[in-house]
C-alpha cells in the first residue's frame, strides 16, 4: 500500500527503538564475566540468533506496507488487538456455506475463519492500525478519512459469534458506516483533535471500530501526511482490499462450544436445544413456533 500523492481518492507501540540503558542497570555489565555470566552469555546469545530469525518474519509481515515516509500495519483479527481482545466476535456467514473445519480452539482463530469461508464482520469491523515514521524527521498525521468504495442491500445471512469473557468500551476510533457521509470519530480523553506527529521509528496506534446497521459496506481509510513543506496521503485497507462490514443478520445465531459444534442460546429461540456440527450447511435456527426453510 504505497503512500500516494493525490488530490482526490477514487474511491502499545510496537516497533519503536529500545530506550538507552539506565545508569543502575549497568552492573548487569560484571555479571557476564564472571564464570556462571559466561554461560548466561552462551544462552543469551543462543536466545538472541533464535529470536531474530523468529520474530524478523513477524515484524516484515506486520509492517508490509511500506511508504516513503510511514510504515503501516493493520491487524485485522479483533482477539489480536488489546482493546478487542475481551470481546465476543461476531459475524455473518452465508446461508447453506457448508465449512469443513471449525474455527478451533478458543477465539484466536474465529475471524480468519469465517473470512476463509465467504463470512464477513457484522454488525462490526474491529481492527488496529499502527503507524510508524520510515524517514528522518518529524511527520505529521492528521485528518482521517472515510472512503466507501461500494454500498449494497443487505443479504440473507446467519449470524455466528464467539463468545468471550467480558466486553470492553476502549474505542478511540469509531466510524458509523451508515451515515450519508461517514466520519472516523476520534476520541480522546484531552478531547483534542486528530492529529499526531511521527519520528523515524517511532509508532502509534489506533483501534478502530466500524459498524453498519443497514447496508453492507466495502470501504478504506485515508489520512494526510505532512513532511516540512511536502504533503501527501495514505491510504489504509486491507493488504491492498477494501475493508467489509455488514449488519448482523436478525434472529438467534449460531455460537461456536470450541470443540466441534454451534449450539443456539438466544432466548428467542424454541426451548429444545439447536446445535450444528462441523460440516453441517448453515441455515437459520428455528425460533418459537416457526419453522426454518
Amino acid at each position: 500500500m504505497p503512500t500516494e500523492d493525490r488530490d482526490h481518492p477514487d474511491d502499545s507501540s510496537e516497533g519503536q527503538p529500545p530506550g538507552n540503558v539506565p545508569e543502575q542497570h549497568r552492573g548487569w555489565r560484571g555479571l557476564f564475566s564472571t564464570l556462571p555470566g559466561k554461560i548466561l552469555t552462551t544462552f543469551v546469545a543462543g536466545l538472541a540468533t533464535w529470536a531474530v530469525t523468529h520474530f524478523t518474519g513477524v515484524l516484515d509481515s506486520w509492517f508490509r506496507d511500506d511508504g516513503p515516509w510511514v510504515k503501516v500495519a493493520v491487524q485485522t483479527n479483533p482477539y489480536r488487538v488489546g482493546s478487542f481482545n475481551n470481546d465476543a466476535i461476531h459475524g455473518a456467514m452465508p446461508i447453506g456455506e457448508r465449512p469443513t473445519t471449525g474455527p478451533g480452539k478458543g477465539c484466536d482463530g474465529f475471524h480468519d475463519w469465517l473470512i476463509k469461508h465467504g463470512g464477513t464482520d457484522a454488525p462490526q469491523s474491529k481492527f488496529q492500525v499502527v503507524v510508524q515514521g520510515n524517514v528522518d524527521g518529524d511527520v505529521q498525521i492528521s485528518n482521517l478519512r472515510v472512503l466507501i468504495a461500494d454500498r449494497q442491500e443487505p443479504s440473507r445471512a446467519v449470524g455466528v459469534v464467539c463468545p468471550s469473557a467480558g466486553e470492553t468500551n476502549a474505542h478511540p476510533i469509531s466510524v458509523d458506516l451508515d451515515k450519508a457521509s461517514p466520519r472516523a470519530v476520534y476520541t480522546s480523553p484531552s478531547g483534542r483533535p486528530f492529529g499526531f506527529t511521527v519520528k523515524k521509528g517511532e509508532s502509534e496506534t489506533f483501534p478502530i471500530t466500524a459498524t453498519a446497521h443497514h447496508g453492507r459496506y466495502s470501504w478504506r481509510l485515508e489520512f494526510d501526511m505532512t513532511l516540512g513543506t511536502e504533503a501527501s496521503t495514505q491510504l489504509v485497507d486491507d493488504s491492498g482490499k477494501p475493508f467489509r462490514t455488514v449488519p448482523r443478520p436478525a434472529g438467534p445465531s449460531w455460537e461456536w462450544d470450541f470443540q466441534g459444534a454451534w449450539a443456539v442460546h438466544d432466548a428467542g429461540a424454541t426451548s429444545t436445544p439447536q446445535r450444528l456440527s462441523v460440516g453441517e450447511a448453515f441455515q437459520i435456527p428455528q425460533t418459537s413456533g416457526q419453522r426454518t426453510r
